[in-house]
């Protein structure tokens, strides 16, 4: 697992890039995690091709950070997996979208 962190001149607009991937049937897929700050309401939303399980993975992500002591602002944070046209399901992004939203955080708390 990879990351790359982009500094927009705007600091509400950071992202954060964390490339993990899937395995399938016969091949291994690279997923591009992103989680960026928005202007909005408050609140962490996840796009993407994803059922109901990878979506609970969003609070299971924020309640791993949260015992490492990492707090999430109260910011409008959106976290994007892709290729979309990938179903996405399961536990397996739960560690990506932690690093992507740990790191978010911490670059937030550094600047």
């Amino acid at each position: 697992m990879t990351s790359l962190i982009e500094d927009c001149n705007q600091p509400e607009l950071k992202s954060v890039l964390v490339f993990s991937g899937v395995r399938e049937v016969l091949a291994t897929r690279l997923v591009r995690v992103e989680a960026r700050f928005l202007r909005g309401f408050a609140g962490l939303q996840l796009i993407g091709n994803c059922q109901e399980v990878a979506r609970d993975g969003k609070e299971r992500a924020r309640a791993a950070l949260e015992s490492c002591q990492i707090f999430l602002p109260a910011q409008k944070i959106v976290v994007s997996l892709t290729p979309t046209e990938m179903r996405e399901g399961g536990s397996q992004f739960d560690l990506p979208i932690a690093v992507a939203l740990g790191l978010l955080c911490q670059d937030d708390e550094a600047s």
